[in-house]
């Protein structure tokens, strides 16, 4: 059973990233000092996760945690330099910070889902999927939701849709 400060860390890490969702939606950024201010936050998850599920070593949440942070980092510098920096830097930070909490495992489960929630909200729009293709006529608006990394922490987005 999952202890109420575990929920609790969880519920706040959701606020964190509703706040990185809403300055990167306003700004099309996310400033290296909110990262900075996020990482200690992000540390506390193994720590939390040994008190919390005792019977695994230390070791085995300090090497989930920093085995998601590379896996986060590599993954999407991988990606932005396939699309020639479609996906900012921050982003790329942001996502290994991801890591931290959810290890490999948890950090691409999020990532695919963040990839279904993209494909969905696509098709719902009143434009249908001609927004996949990615040309220099497109708006601004429209290449926002192009890139599925956007609906990692697009909650605005996702209410808004519904």
């Amino acid at each position: 059973m999952t202890s109420p400060l575990l929920l609790t860390y969880h519920a706040l890490t959701l606020l964190f990233l509703a706040g990185f969702a809403l300055y990167d939606k306003r700004h099309h950024r996310i400033r290296n000092a909110a990262l900075l201010a996020f990482l200690p936050w992000c540390l506390l998850s193994p720590l939390l996760m040994y008190f919390t599920f005792p019977g695994l070593s230390p070791a085995y949440w300090g090497i989930r945690s920093a085995a998601g942070f590379l896996a986060g980092f590599v993954l999407l510098l991988a990606v932005s330099l396939a699309t020639n920096g479609g996906i900012g830097g921050g982003d790329i930070k942001l996502v290994a910070l991801l890591g931290i909490l959810f290890g490999v495992s948890g950090l691409m489960a999020t990532l695919a889902l963040s990839c279904l929630y993209a494909l969905i909200h696509l098709g719902i729009r009143k434009d249908g999927f001609r927004s996949f293709h990615l040309t220099s006529r497109q708006t601004e608006h429209q290449k926002d939701y192009a890139t599925p990394l956007n609906s990692i922490y697009s909650f605005h987005d996702f209410f808004m849709a519904a």
